[in-house]
This record gives C-alpha cells, sequence and structure tokens, in this order.
C-alpha cells in the first residue's frame, strides 16, 4: 500500500478488498489502509474503503481508519464517499470524528452519498446513542428532493428511537414524513 507505483498500490488495496475472511486484517494494516484513504489515486481510495468495511464488520477499528474515513466522506469521488460511509457503519463504533463526517454527509451534494450517510447514520444508532445534532440532520433529510434519502432518513430515525427518546421537533417532522407521496418514506416514519 505505500509502494511508489500506483497501480501496485491499487492492487494490494483491491486484494485487501476481496478478502474472504472478515475480521482477519491485523491492526497495523489497518492503518495502513487508513493512510490508503489518502491516495491520489481513486482507486486506491475506493478499495481501502471497502476493505476497510470488509475487516472490521462489527469489530472496532484503529483511529486511524476512522479519521481516513472521516477524511475520505468529505471530498473526492462520489463512490469513494459512499464507501466511507458504508465502512464507518459496518465498524463496531464510530470515533466522534467519523460521526460528524457523517452528518457533513447528509448535506453531501451527491445524492447515492446522502443515502449511504442516512443508512450508516442507522446502523450506527442501532448499536449506540448519536448526538442530538445528527438526529436533527436527519430530521431535516425529511426535505430532500431525492426519495431514497428519506427513505434511509426515515430508517435511520427508527434505529435511534428504538435507544433513546426522540425530541419533539423530530417527532413532528416524523408526522409531516408519515404524510410523504413515497409509500416507503411514509411507512419507515409510522415504524418509528
Amino acid at each position: 500500500l505505500g509502494d511508489g507505483e500506483a497501480d501496485i498500490r491499487r492492487a494490494g488495496a483491491q486484494g485487501l478488498a476481496r478478502a474472504k475472511r472478515r475480521n482477519r486484517i491485523p491492526a497495523d494494516v489497518l492503518g495502513a489502509l487508513g493512510a490508503a484513504l489518502r491516495d491520489e489515486m481513486p482507486q486506491v481510495r475506493f478499495n481501502a474503503a471497502v476493505a476497510i468495511a470488509r475487516a472490521t464488520c462489527g469489530a472496532e477499528m484503529p483511529s486511524a481508519a476512522f479519521d481516513g474515513l472521516a477524511e475520505a466522506l468529505q471530498g473526492g469521488e462520489t463512490e469513494v464517499r459512499r464507501a466511507a460511509a458504508r465502512a464507518i457503519a459496518t465498524a463496531g463504533g464510530a470515533s466522534g470524528h467519523a460521526i460528524d463526517a457523517l452528518g457533513l454527509a447528509l448535506e453531501d451534494p451527491a445524492a447515492e452519498v446522502r443515502v449511504s450517510a442516512a443508512s450508516a447514520v442507522g446502523d450506527v444508532a442501532a448499536r449506540r446513542e448519536i448526538p442530538q445534532e445528527l438526529v436533527h440532520k436527519l430530521a431535516a433529510a425529511f426535505g430532500d428532493g431525492e426519495c431514497q434519502v428519506r427513505v434511509h432518513a426515515a430508517w435511520a430515525i427508527a434505529q435511534v428511537a428504538n435507544r433513546s427518546a426522540l425530541p419533539a421537533e423530530v417527532i413532528e417532522a416524523l408526522g409531516a414524513a408519515a404524510r410523504d407521496d413515497e409509500a416507503e418514506v411514509s411507512r419507515n416514519a409510522v415504524g418509528a
């Protein structure tokens, strides 16, 4: 992953991304994958995010990897940002920096990234409490023009509601979302 040749870095990250055995990548390699999220080559960054997700499924990841994912969420190619959101969601515990980055990703210009971010927040919320500011950002996503963003935001808020009480303004936003023209948005909002 640290080779001077871009194609070798890409192949290394791709090989780790395709690894069949989850949770088998050593911590020092995860740290190197975190560093690979800053690579100049988009394919290396994408495969590094995928490899981190596969390796840390349900397990803790080193802070260097979380920090790299948080950075990857804030810029670069859409597919890299989506993969970074999914990788944060699969890990056992997200750092505050990574959670903040997911909040910013809910406002990403690309709808696919906003969908992945909302889904990732829901996955994290299913395992632990998330900051109220992030719950409010999910509620604000009910105004998104992209249906799938609203669907995943409603599902994510349902995950939050399973762990803690929702603020009154979020409950009010859920009421409005329950009347959404899209049936899946309404169903998820009512389920919350």
